[in-house]
This record gives structure tokens, C-alpha cells and sequence, in this order.
């Protein structure tokens, strides 16, 4: 049976101690398995949270989206947002990443109420506007 293309975008806090020096690793591991996967998607951190955008087979991005819920660098994930969709925003990469330092206060407050990262209160049509304006500032591929 053919898979569906599924969105799934979630919010978490980083968990104490977890830090910019982190994230690298994160990013390596996240891009060789969704390379395999064929799940593509868009990583923004801040040191307090995560945004996360994965967008592939249903299967592939439910497992995924497990496997950040057992891991204890993350914690209180939020499932923001997920549907079906008929493309992918994120595309041209198996993890884009989007540092703290693209995190202007007046992009944030396009998506929410205040301007400040705090994606846990985003609705998930808002996160993804957000992840997707921020795609501009993509670091690394």
C-alpha cells in the first residue's frame, strides 16, 4: 500500500544542560536517518526549545516523531501540527537548520502573540508559516 506524504511539526523544551554545542550532533544524526527515510523537514533551536518541522511517508514520520518523544533532550513535545499534504515546504533538505540567531523579534511576532521564541504557544498553521519564512536562513543543508 503506497504511502502518504504527512506533515508533522512539534515544539519542545531543551532539556537542562543541553546546549549550542549539541546540536550538532543532533543534525548528523537526523540528516543520515532521514536521508534513508526519505523524510525531509526544517530544525529551529533556541537554547530553551526545539521547532521541528518532518514531512514524509506517514510511517517514516511517525517513527521519528516517536523516537524525539523517548529522547530525553527533549522534554513536553508538542504535536503541533499534523495533515496530509499534497508537497513538502522543506524539500531541498533531509534537515535544514535555522540557529537562534535568525530568530529576529519581528519575524516571530508575524506568528504569534508576543516576540518572543516560544513555539509550545504557536497554533500549527503559525509554526508552519514561521518555519517557512525562516527557510531563507538556512545554515547548513
Amino acid at each position: 500500500m503506497p504511502q502518504r506524504l504527512v506533515r508533522a511539526i512539534y515544539a519542545s523544551r531543551t532539556a537542562p544542560g543541553f546546549g549550542l554545542s549539541m546540536i550538532e550532533g543532533i543534525l548528523s544524526s537526523a540528516r543520515r536517518h532521514n536521508s534513508v527515510a526519505d523524510v525531509t523537514g526544517l530544525l529551529t533551536f533556541s537554547s530553551e526549545y526545539f521547532l521541528q518541522c518532518l514531512e514524509g511517508g506517514r510511517a517514516a514520520v511517525n517513527e521519528i516523531y516517536a523516537r524525539i518523544c523517548r529522547d530525553d533532550r527533549h522534554q513536553d513535545p508538542q504535536l503541533l501540527l499534523y495533515e496530509e499534504c499534497a508537497e513538502r515546504s522543506f524539500s531541498q533538505w533531509s534537515m535544514g537548520y535555522v540557529g537562534e540567531t535568525a530568530l529576529a523579534s519581528e519575524t516571530i511576532r508575524r506568528f504569534s502573540a508576543g516576540s518572543r521564541f516560544q513555539p509550545t504557544h504557536l497554533g500549527g498553521a503559525a509554526a508552519l508559516a514561521l518555519l517557512e519564512a525562516l527557510a531563507g536562513s538556512v545554515k547548513t543543508s
